[in-house]
């Protein structure tokens, strides 16, 4: 996928979340669990999700991931987990 269409389809992943960025690397924090990815790709993301599951991680290393039901989707050729309690 190019880069200009993952950007575009990760936009439509957040509107559907009702979480669109109001600047590059920001969106709105989501109700609901939080917490912290696990490591891949030499790093992890900070995430917040509402109760259904649905949210983003916040921006590290020039990307961000999308979650739908509590997993993360792919970005930037990776996915990282996330522990559920």
């Amino acid at each position: 996928m190019s880069k200009s269409k993952d950007i575009l389809k990760k936009l439509e992943d957040l509107n559907s979340l009702g979480s669109i960025p109001s600047s590059p690397g920001q969106r709105t924090v989501m109700p609901g669990p939080s917490g912290i990815t696990g490591v891949n790709n030499g790093h992890k993301h900070s995430f917040s999700v509402n109760n259904k599951g649905d949210g983003t991680t916040q921006t590290v290393d020039g990307h961000f991931h999308v979650i739908k039901g509590f997993e993360v989707l792919e970005a930037d050729s990776h996915t990282h987990s996330i522990k559920r309690d």
